[in-house]
């Protein structure tokens, strides 16, 4: 049978939550983006292209630029589903041979097992109902980029609520600064007015000139920022312990919180903590190998995947640990009615 193209199976060529919701929600993200950087640059060329104009249309289109492209990293991009070669790591074996083992009555509850997956569980995975997959430090499922926001994908998402926070401001700002610039209608005295009022087409001009239909998308446009401005701002708010302490969101409400090392950061990558130019680009975070498996909370016996899943989809997992053979054989056994 051919692998899927699209998906988020183990299977699956491309990774893609392919819940209908969700991608109408993350086509709606993109299209007010666009909708946004294309009607501030419209206000601009109206009102003259001068030193100004040109340097908020450079904003403009980066910002919005940065904000899209991380939007679809962050649907287009393995959150950090569990893969099917995943084994404990030496820590969490005797949990793991526990939760796998069919005749201990405990596999339904047991933290180490899926059984929605039927397959082993990393201490801090968490089982998404929406792509059908265990991921590794899930924060949430985020239908504006119809994906699950875990350990491998959580960088984007932050850079695209960033990027679009940023954006909102700037075109507030333009709108600003274009209302204070625009020519004004001539003030008329008591006389003028009386006049213009029984003269019906001064009265049709006057219309037309304080009338213009780019005003509605202005209008739209500030109303966009100024909704999606609030909210990306409260993301950015909550986000901020994860960034803070490396646990994510689920973990948090439960009270789970597992060591891990103090000077890695999680979410954009590498060990060192203060800040680094990368950060601000959608590259995918690189972890240090020495600390990768302690910070997936799990080993693969076959490591020609990051992502996770074995090449060609459907082949078992080449197991070198002298354990893991009875571990496969437990994990794979069927449930007894």
């Amino acid at each position: 049978m051919p692998r899927p193209l699209l998906g988020t199976g183990a299977d699956a060529r491309y990774w893609l939550c392919l819940d209908v919701c969700g991608l109408c929600c993350a086509i709606l993200s993109q299209v007010v983006i666009l909708f946004s950087v294309s009607s501030i640059l419209h206000d601009l060329y109206r009102h003259g292209v001068g030193i100004t104009g040109l340097l908020n249309a450079i904003v403009c289109l980066t910002l919005g630029g940065m904000a899209s492209l991380s939007h679809l990293k962050a649907m287009l991009s393995d959150p950090g589903a569990v893969p099917r070669a995943a084994a404990p790591l030496a820590r969490d074996e005797e949990r793991a041979r526990l939760a796998a083992s069919a005749a201990s009555g405990y596999r339904s509850r047991a933290k180490g097992w899926c059984h929605r997956c039927a397959s082993y569980k990393p201490p801090r995975a968490h089982h998404d109902s929406v792509t059908n997959r265990c991921i590794v430090k899930m924060d949430h499922y985020c239908p504006w980029t119809n994906n699950a926001i875990g350990v491998l994908n959580h960088k984007f998402f932050i850079l695209f609520i960033g990027y679009t926070f940023a954006l909102c401001i700037h075109s507030m700002v333009v709108i600003v600064q274009l209302t204070y610039a625009a020519p004004r209608l001539p003030k008329m005295n008591r006389q003028q007015r009386r006049q213009e009022r029984y003269d019906d087409d001064a009265t049709i001009e006057l219309a037309k000139q304080s009338f213009n239909p780019g005003k509605l998308g202005t209008i739209l446009v500030a109303f966009c920022a100024l909704l999606f401005g609030l909210f990306t701002a409260c993301m950015l708010a909550d986000q901020w312990s994860v960034l803070r302490t490396n646990v994510a969101k689920i973990d948090r409400l439960k009270g789970e919180e597992t060591e891990c090392a103090s000077d890695v950061n999680e979410v954009f990558g590498g060990r060192s903590r203060g800040f680094r130019y990368d950060w601000l680009l959608p590259t995918a975070p690189v972890f240090p190998e020495s600390v990768r498996d302690d910070i997936m909370g799990y080993r693969l016996a076959d490591k020609r995947s990051m992502s996770g899943d074995l090449e060609g989809g459907d082949e078992e997992a080449s197991f070198d640990h002298p354990q893991d053979e009875d571990f496969k054989r437990r994990a794979t056994a069927k449930p007894s009615p």
